[in-house]
């Protein structure tokens, strides 16, 4: 009958509301606070954050945070810095707080960074190479520019905020989810980022 009809319609209705609702997908947001010479810092970019956003994508939102356990004297304009892993490391880490600032498109950002972990992180030719090898909108000579213009400034400014967390960081790579830190959640994403994502970020996604 008709009404048989309109509350089968009715319910069918409703459970398709049903299930959207529970496969909605929420975004994440990733803060990772690291230092380009350290060797957790580069295997937890290589074998966790590139593959959670090969993935992802769109989904995910990483925001790079190259200082780590660093430390800085000076002005501004006139800043100097001391990294853990000496001279060459917080030459990378501007090199990439540089990039950060140059690029703001995800889908090449992700990419340039991983290329350059994955390879000689403090290397200028090796960042020429990451710049070509993912087309990156970024040039050699935008990025030489910043360097001698700005980077310090925008080195020492996540220098601040990598020493303004709360908890304090204590180790490199260090991960905020939703710019909270979780301790289980950080913990286990070291060996298991998709996993952590899978299970309490990005609950339903099509991709879990």
């Amino acid at each position: 009958t008709f009404s048989e009809m309109r509350s089968l319609h009715l319910f069918v209705s409703a459970l398709a509301v049903f299930y959207s609702t529970q496969q909605a997908i929420a975004e994440v947001e990733i803060t990772l606070y690291y230092e380009v010479l350290c060797p957790d810092s580069i295997l937890y970019m290589v074998t966790q954050v590139q593959p959670a956003f090969q993935r992802f994508g769109k989904d995910i939102q990483i925001n790079f945070k190259p200082f780590g356990i660093a430390d800085f004297t000076g002005s501004a304009g006139n800043w100097e810095f001391t990294c853990q892993h000496g001279e060459n490391e917080c030459y990378g880490n501007m090199m990439q707080a540089c990039l950060v600032d140059l690029d703001h498109d995800q889908l090449t950002l992700v990419p340039l960074i991983n290329c350059i972990m994955a390879g000689s992180p403090s290397s200028l030719t090796q960042v020429e190479f990451c710049l070509q090898e993912v087309n990156s909108p970024v040039n050699i000579l935008q990025l030489d520019e910043c360097m001698r213009t700005n980077g310090p400034d925008l080195l020492h400014d996540i220098g601040v905020e990598t020493k303004s967390l709360e908890p304090r960081l204590t180790f490199v790579p260090w991960t905020l989810f939703n710019n909270e830190f979780v301790e289980e959640d950080w913990s286990n994403s070291l060996d298991d980022l998709v996993g952590v994502l899978c299970d309490k970020y990005l609950v339903g996604h099509p991709a879990c």
